[in-house]
């Protein structure tokens, strides 16, 4: 089932790190095939450290700690991808701190039931001052 209070808790978070960190290239939340109430993040940001093992805990950790336990729980998988993986998004898609619903897609090679698109911009935006 989908909670449109989570995609919005997921939202204010991507901007609350956008805010402190600098902008992301895609964050975004991909429906679990197989559990609709699962979530994949798919995230991409040139701060990113060059250990996807430290961003996948540094984002566990910001989801824990500012949305809550259920929210972390809600996330099957954080997927750190590459600037040339997330243009076939970011070419086509343009938004910043919003949410493009998107239904029956192909990305990456995977048909996505559900999918939104929370930020997806070819040259993020700078940390704010």
């Amino acid at each position: 089932m989908i909670y449109p209070e989570t995609i919005e808790k997921f939202m204010e978070l991507e901007r609350q790190i956008a805010k402190e960190k600098g902008g992301f290239i895609l964050f975004a939340l991909f429906a679990d095939e197989l559990l609709f109430d699962r979530w994949d993040l798919i995230v991409c940001a040139p701060w990113f450290s060059d250990d996807e093992g430290e961003t996948v805990e540094y984002l566990a950790g910001e989801i824990k700690s500012r949305l809550g336990l259920q929210e972390l729980i809600s996330v099957s998988r954080i997927a750190v991808i590459k600037p040339a993986d997330a243009a076939s998004i970011t070419r086509k898609l343009q938004v910043e701190h919003g949410a493009i619903e998107l239904r029956d897609r192909t990305f990456f090679g995977v048909h996505v039931k559900l999918a939104f698109i929370i930020t997806s911009q070819e040259s993020p935006s700078p940390v704010a001052a």
